[in-house]
């Protein structure tokens, strides 16, 4: 597929700088400035292409086109650099990434939109729970193997897609080599469990957040087991015991639920009661 006129009109016209579009379930438009000079984005595109052949999860940039007068010029001591947004044709990555929208509170409506988004973040960590020790290993492989091609994963939640069926998928790569693994275990973390459960504030900003028992026990059973499948897929990549068990036992402290936790029958009590006080 190419990125026609139509398509490159639609994509100035509709999306604004770092928007995305959905074409068909396959194909996407995006509008933005890549992580390389434009001297540079040929290569970078190449090496995506050559990680997505050999295997690795990261779909590839079909065609593009550069937006005229939308270009930024630097001076640096080795020469002028320049960054330049255009329209880009990528392949679709296949999934969802995982979301921890944070609510303010105005009104009891705002409790139970915060209590969907607490559903709808249990519900994915839960399909990511199911899947099989081989979507983890491979994870882990691929996150890594992207070194080999000049290219290192932006670590952002929203930079990995799940798909039950087909793992893990990394987009919006950086044309730079991962120095070095130390903080690899902590990325894993992030591309699995993103930032947490969802959050509710108040006006002064004080966490209002609560679980019923119910989620709170699927939540943590959710985690547990993709924690253990994220440690077994780290140590067969030879991250050193250590650096994983310090990084884990580090972070897990960020997934843990400090706020109240209330019998399921009793959300309703529980809600009017705070919005009494």
């Amino acid at each position: 597929m190419v990125l026609t006129d139509e398509l490159f009109e639609k994509g100035k016209r509709e999306l604004s700088v770092r928007d995305c579009l959905p074409i068909d379930e396959n194909y996407v438009l995006l509008k933005k400035s890549m992580p390389c000079t434009d001297a540079e984005i040929n290569e970078y595109i190449e090496n995506i292409r050559k990680a997505h052949d050999s295997g690795i999860n990261t779909p590839r940039i079909l065609d593009y086109r550069f937006i005229e007068g939308a270009t930024s010029t630097y001076n640096k001591d080795d020469g002028t650099i320049s960054y330049t947004v255009g329209v880009f044709l990528e392949e679709r990555a296949k999934g969802v990434c995982i979301s921890s929208t944070s609510h303010s509170l105005n009104s009891n409506e705002d409790y139970f939109s915060f209590l969907d988004s607490v559903h709808n973040y249990i519900d994915e960590l839960e399909k990511r729970a199911n899947a099989s020790q081989d979507i983890y290993d491979k994870l882990v492989s691929d996150y890594i193997g992207l070194s080999n091609f000049n290219l290192c994963p932006d670590p952002k939640p929203t930079n990995f897609f799940f798909d039950p069926k087909q793992g893990y998928f990394i987009i919006d790569v950086i044309d730079q080599k991962q120095i070095g693994f130390k903080y690899i275990p902590q990325y894993i973390l992030t591309v699995i469990l993103g930032y947490g459960l969802p959050h509710i504030f108040d006006s002064s900003y004080t966490d209002m957040s609560f679980l019923t028992q119910s989620l709170l026990d699927r939540y943590n059973a959710a985690k547990e087991l993709v924690l253990e499948k994220a440690m077994i897929a780290l140590k067969k990549m030879q991250i050193p015991d250590e650096q994983i068990n310090e990084e884990f036992n580090e972070r897990k402290r960020n997934y843990e639920f400090y706020g109240d936790v209330i019998p399921d029958d009793k959300v309703e009590e529980y809600i009017n009661s705070n919005r009494n006080r």
